[in-house]
């Protein structure tokens, strides 16, 4: 069966980068079958659910490939602060998060 993700606007990352207007994307499992505009694949993929996407943005996961893992781990710590207060006052439940995981 699978989905049909229709009336958005598509963000590709083909050769060509091209944005499509009024786009579709069909899915199937974890695969894209098919990306076009939304009437030529809704009469392709009759068989498919349908996700009303009109004023959204469909676009590729972004993968963040640059990670400070023991920051991940602290990940909400302080976020009621400001960077620079962050920076200066929150820092410190880094260090007792740390502590606390190695039993100190």
């Amino acid at each position: 069966m699978g989905y049909l993700l229709v009336h958005g606007t598509i963000i590709t990352v083909d050769d060509r980068r091209r944005i499509i207007d009024d786009g579709a994307i069909a899915i199937e499992g974890r695969e894209i079958v098919d990306i076009g505009k939304s009437e030529d694949l809704l009469g392709r993929h009759k068989d498919k659910e349908i996700i009303d996407a009109s004023n959204s943005i469909i676009m590729p996961g972004l993968i963040d490939c640059h990670v400070h893992l023991a920051q991940a781990l602290i990940r909400g710590c302080a976020d009621d602060l400001a960077l620079v207060d962050w920076l200066s006052k929150g820092s410190g439940c880094c260090r007792v998060t740390i502590a606390n995981m190695r039993g100190g």
